[in-house]
């Protein structure tokens, strides 16, 4: 899992520290099969304050009961962060990695002191809290439109899925129809690998 790599040093150390401060705050991370391995040294001693879930099929409906998202420092998250800010968690992260395209440039966090002082006030202020959740829909509807991004997302998938059917489906007929024919039951195929595979 890519989060045994990104919950790691400086990032992982402040944020138990944050943790060490605010014992009724919970940290659900999502991905890897292992949650001690996914929490690492770092965050051992915060272990009751983190759930962890292996795999969901759902991202919305998780967000759904967070209001806020962390965005590890990290090259990806881009479809993380934006079905959070769907459902209206507030995002923080650093302004680098995909995530940060979906976020006004003036929530962002240039360096991980801005980055915990921004949870920080995400988690003392409900003013401050609620006014973010409300722009990270705005901001994530502005960006992609998410009904129409996950639309086209979706349809992506399906293409994908349809053109590897087709490139598949000529070997499957072939062996299907030199299978029928067969002289012998013990005998195999002879099958003949297409000119532009070889």
């Amino acid at each position: 899992s890519r989060l045994t790599d990104e919950i790691r040093g400086p990032f992982a150390k402040r944020l138990s520290n944050f943790l060490s401060q605010k014992p009724k705050v919970y940290v659900l991370i999502i991905g890897g099969k292992d949650a001690d391995t996914v929490m690492g040294e770092e965050l051992k001693d915060n272990a009751g304050q983190i759930r962890h879930f292996d795999y969901v099929t759902n991202l919305a409906e998780v967000f759904s009961g967070c209001d806020r998202a962390l965005n590890p420092p990290r090259q990806g998250g881009g479809t993380g962060v934006a079905i959070a800010m769907s459902v209206g968690c507030a995002v923080v992260s650093l302004d680098e990695g995909d995530g940060a395209t979906f976020i006004d440039p003036e929530d962002l966090c240039a360096d991980l002191d801005e980055y915990f002082e921004r949870l920080r006030r995400l988690t003392d202020s409900k003013g401050f809290r609620a006014i973010n959740q409300t722009r990270a829909k705005h901001q994530v509807q502005e960006s992609i439109g998410f009904e129409r991004g996950m639309n086209v997302l979706e349809r992506m998938c399906k293409a994908q899925r349809n053109r590897r059917s087709a490139l598949l489906d000529p070997f499957a007929r072939q062996y299907r129809s030199l299978a029928s024919r067969r002289a012998s039951p013990n005998s195999p195929p002879s099958f003949q690998v297409p000119k532009f595979l070889s």
